[in-house]
């Protein structure tokens, strides 16, 4: 099942539930073409970076096999659920 979302703000809250949203690793050879030739501005890397994070990047892929990336969607989807639910309590004890 594929969506868009767009997160409006750029301030603490829009930018953590950006950051927090799970994204899958992009698969699609010619993005991934455009990344490594640097052509768009969605990635900037640099070669030395990447060794460093050859790990971190190698997990991320990893996870973001489409059964895992299901798996970690619906993990997110119960905790953002149980913080809504958590939330409308605290605005309506604040009285809004």
């Amino acid at each position: 099942m594929a969506a868009s979302l767009l997160v409006l703000g750029a301030g603490m809250v829009g930018t953590c539930t950006a950051l927090h949203l799970p994204h899958a690793f992009p698969r699609e050879p010619g993005f991934l073409l455009n990344v490594a030739l640097r052509r768009g501005a969605e990635v900037h890397w640099h070669a030395r970076g990447l060794w460093q994070m050859a790990g971190a990047l190698l997990r991320y892929l990893r996870h973001s096999h489409p059964q895992r990336h299901a798996q970690a969607t619906e993990a997110y989807s119960q905790l953002i659920a149980h913080a809504t639910d958590e939330h409308d309590l605290l605005i309506a004890a604040a009285g809004h």
